[in-house]
């Protein structure tokens, strides 16, 4: 029987092997109808390799490590198959409950299960139904897993936990189209949550309020509070544009600015992305320098957990809060923080979550291509940049710019057809302020609540610094050619483009590291 000379390179083949099957599992799964007879064949061709590999008594650890790695994706892509069957499972169910009020004029009555989201032509509310009438009979009962998105007047005073009493009809989410020949696949992108279906509603009524979580409650009031100090104590947009960059409220941003900031390619700063949690969980770890291990972690963890369920508990958040957690949890046990293996173990736990997100959710997709772009394809990019000083932290900036938008620019053109000629140049200049922006303006709402005389000075100073941001996105989102469409293409070309970049990041780490 062969043995390793180290026993965490086995714990490592199993972990990033066990990974990647599980992913694997349920991408493949999202395309092709695997039942659970084919996922037990599949477990037990893993097995059966899992047995050769036990038997044999070679000594070759490459060979080994090939046996045990293949048995391990395997094992784990049939875990990764069944899992999504049962979340599928239990979303058909979902759907055939209401298929039959589909196109019926209903009264129901249910529960805002998160924030509302307020746009300037409606508001969109998700509604656990707990009754459904139809016109002129009794109302019945609904499956609490039932999810239904409602469109309703904008600007509406519904809150998170509200029971509301919508009259309306029921539909299946259609596709609608998109840039340059695409078509977004609404029903799949509103599953990952969950929604079945939606309903345009003639009228929405609140019948009863704090039917919600206490605690989630609680965060957005203190989230709801701190946007309004911003926007008594800023301007517009200057408050609309801080509440994205903090809140990840993209909504109070103008169109026309919206459109600034895509062209520009800093549209990611207004939809509180990794960059800017980062910001945070940095600013929670700063500010508990000082307390004893043990508290810095309890509270930290507490405050990022906060964070991520006031902000939306997006997929984007949700990554970065598991790897900021991850990062204390490192610190208080005394061991290294392995940034691919708390990248591995976050994408790992939101799957097993909700396995939907992987394919459904553009924002988990962009996160974690992002995040791998950081690790893997900046320090490659910053070799070159010999002409760039290191004062400042320009260079590091700089092959941190090119290496998430090398590796997130496949799949943004397959997704959007957006492609920003300006987006380096605007991000070197824009994103080195982000940090000081989040830090006064902060400050500014915090000020605010306690009057708008002490708020002056804190707002004067982001005003100043929203201002710069603003005249960044203008002036670059607005020269010719900022930004060129592309047209649709097949999504095999993007499964070319990363396979040809995973090549040359494999074939420049063999070149550049000792093995």
């Amino acid at each position: 029987m062969m043995r390793w000379t180290h026993k965490s390179s086995i714990l490592h083949v199993l972990f990033f092997s066990g990974v990647l099957g599980f992913t694997s599992g349920i991408f493949v799964n999202s395309f092709f109808d695997f039942g659970f007879s084919d996922a037990g064949g599949i477990f037990l061709a893993g097995v059966a390799l899992l047995t050769f590999f036990a038997r044999r008594s070679t000594r070759e650890h490459a060979y080994a490590r090939a046996i045990l790695s293949t048995a391990a994706v395997l094992m784990a892509g049939a875990l990764g198959i069944i899992h999504f069957n049962f979340s599928d499972a239990r979303l058909a169910d979902m759907r055939a409950e209401l298929a039959p009020l589909e196109g019926i004029s209903i009264t129901m009555t249910g529960i805002v299960v998160r924030e509302p989201d307020v746009r300037a032509s409606r508001t969109l509310l998700t509604v656990s139904p707990s009754l459904i009438a139809r016109e002129g009979k009794t109302p019945a009962p609904v499956s609490p897993d039932a999810r239904v998105l409602i469109f309703t007047d904008p600007y509406t005073d519904v809150s998170y936990g509200d029971t509301i009493r919508a009259r309306g009809e029921l539909a299946r989410p259609r596709p609608f189209a998109g840039g340059e020949g695409r078509e977004f696949d609404y029903e799949k992108y509103l599953s990952k949550d969950g929604i079945t279906h939606t309903m345009l509603a003639r009228d929405a009524q609140i019948v009863g309020r704090g039917s919600g979580n206490k605690i989630v409650a609680a965060l957005l009031f203190v989230k709801g509070t701190f946007l309004s100090s911003m926007r008594k104590t800023l301007p517009e947009p200057d408050a609309g544009l801080l509440g994205g960059i903090i809140w990840g409220e993209k909504h109070g941003v103008p169109d026309d600015l919206t459109e600034d900031f895509r062209n520009s390619g800093l549209v990611h700063i207004i939809v509180l992305s990794g960059f800017n949690m980062t910001i945070v969980a940095a600013g929670v770890m700063w500010f508990l320098g000082r307390f004893p291990l043990r508290a810095k972690f309890s509270f930290g963890a507490g405050a990022i957990v906060a964070f991520a369920i006031a902000a939306g508990a997006g997929a984007t958040v949700m990554r970065a809060a598991f790897m900021a957690i991850l990062a204390l949890v490192a610190k208080a046990s005394g061991r290294p923080y392995a940034v691919p293996v708390s990248l591995s173990l976050a994408a790992l736990l939101m799957l097993l979550w909700n396995p939907r997100v992987l394919l459904y959710d553009p924002s988990f997709q962009l996160s974690f291509i992002a995040t791998l772009g950081l690790i893997y394809v900046s320090p490659i990019i910053e070799r070159h940049l010999r002409l760039i000083p290191r004062a400042g932290g320009m260079r590091e900036l700089a092959a941190a710019t090119i290496g998430t938008q090398i590796a997130v620019l496949p799949l943004l053109l397959y997704m959007i057809g957006n492609l920003s000629l300006v987006s380096l140049p605007a991000n070197l200049i824009a994103l080195p302020v982000i940090p000081v922006v989040m830090l006064f303006g902060f400050l500014t709402a915090v000020a605010g609540l306690f009057g708008h005389l002490i708020a002056v000075p804190f707002a004067f100073f982001s005003h100043l610094l929203l201002s710069f941001v603003i005249g960044v996105a203008r002036v670059f989102g607005s020269l010719p050619l900022a930004a060129i469409p592309v047209p649709a293409f097949h999504p095999s070309l993007v499964f070319l483009a990363y396979a040809f970049l995973i090549m040359l990041v494999i074939r420049y780490l063999r070149a550049h590291t000792s093995v």
